[in-house]
């Protein structure tokens, strides 16, 4: 029974491989080209400072989101290193030298790389309450083929069932962007109470897209950067010990995902 689990865990582990590669998001050795970075304590490298997921060169600009405030932190990189976990393979991070008192890494969740920040503002997530709302927005997208899509994903990367979503109304939220209808349809509870909360989906201008996975961190963070508009959440395998952190940005007419890091993944 270990093996075949062991097994699987190494299967889920290839494909989420394949496709962060194919999302030019593959760790690799040498320094990585992104716009975005997530923030971590380098506790697990017996040191107290910040770190970044990933490998950067020395010098480079960094600011620091932070999650509480509206209020970015600009740093350098430092040194890069590779560390080698008992379970989860290799870690690839960039430390922080924090030039400025920017105050405890857990203040933190998403660094930016490369660009200036002249924008940063924290935004709220509106639930909306209205039943009948919520239930035509639950009956538009279980009529679409995301949430059957998301579910054949979650049933190919794991063997056996998946747990079903629970038969109650999903959570409607709404990202407040101007001149655009934005609706965040949260499936929260599974009927075996996994690690995760359930399936969410994201409705731009009447178009359903999948936001995150049949197991989705149970957070959302939403904000605007230099007149653009972002989500923080991320994903998992419904207890397997992998997940995704990941990083939308909402535009009219799409979803993009600009970036994703599976490193820290058990």
């Amino acid at each position: 029974m270990e093996t075949g689990r062991n097994i699987t865990h190494l299967l889920f582990i290839l494909i989420i491989s394949v496709t962060l590669s194919c999302a030019s998001y593959l760790r690799t050795g040498s320094e990585q080209k992104r716009d975005f970075s997530f923030v971590i304590p380098c506790e697990w490298a017996n040191d107290e400072g910040t770190c970044l997921l990933g490998k950067y060169k020395a010098g480079l600009t960094v600011t620091l989101l932070e999650k509480g405030l509206s209020k970015p932190c600009i740093t350098k990189s430092a040194k890069s290193g590779e560390y080698e976990r008992e379970i989860g393979g290799q870690l690839l991070f960039t430390k922080v030298d924090v030039v400025n008192d920017c105050g405890s890494t857990d203040l933190y969740s998403v660094a930016v790389l490369r660009f200036h920040v002249w924008d940063y503002e924290i935004l709220l997530l509106e639930e909306i309450l209205e039943r009948e709302r919520i239930k035509f927005l639950d009956t538009f997208v279980r009529s679409s083929t995301v949430l059957e899509s998301l579910r054949k994903k979650a049933q190919g990367l794991i063997p056996g069932e998946i747990s079903e979503i629970e038969n109650e109304l999903p959570k409607l939220y709404r990202y407040p962007i101007p001149k655009m209808d934005v609706l965040i349809v949260a499936y929260d509870e599974l009927e075996d109470g996994h690690c995760c909360s359930g399936p969410r989906v994201i409705v731009i201008n009447s178009i359903v897209y999948p936001l995150t996975g049949w197991c989705s961190y149970p957070f959302m963070r939403i904000f605007r950067l230099n007149g653009k508009y972002y989500l923080e959440s991320g994903s998992a395998c419904c207890g397997c010990g992998i997940t995704i952190k990941e990083l939308f940005k909402i535009e009219p007419t799409r979803l993009v995902k600009v970036h994703s890091d599976g490193s820290l993944s058990d």
